[in-house]
């Protein structure tokens, strides 16, 4: 059956049975999408270390959003990588995300956002 056969079944039971109708019917990503943030070490201060401080934007942005945010150490050096449902969806250097910002002024915590809305 097509997907709009399918919701219009659906909301005509839901209808019946007076439950209320969820206003999300897209066929992109759920909202409460499972994001892994893959990074890996970047220099700074002489030291080459794994580092969250550039990531807080990103991780507040999805949450906000309703995602589930979890992360995991890589060894490919400066990078960034947000896989949903075992697809990488968004890459980046880690040195160009805002550091310990909250991801409404980095344009790059935005794409990354779009990029896991439009993840399927």
């Amino acid at each position: 059956m097509s997907q709009k056969i399918v919701l219009s079944i659906a909301t005509n039971f839901m209808r019946k049975k007076k439950m209320s109708i969820p206003s999300n019917t897209s066929t992109n990503m759920p909202q409460n999408a499972r994001a892994l943030i893959a990074y890996g070490p970047y220099e700074a201060c002489y030291l080459v270390e794994h580092r969250k401080s550039r990531l807080q934007g990103v991780e507040t942005v999805l949450f906000k959003d309703g995602h589930t945010v979890e992360f995991e150490e890589i060894e490919d050096w400066n990078m960034v990588e947000i896989w949903v449902n075992g697809q990488c969806v968004f890459k980046c250097d880690i040195r160009d995300l805002d550091y310990g910002s909250d991801g409404d002024l980095d344009p790059l915590c935005k794409k990354a956002l779009e990029a896991v809305r439009e993840a399927y």
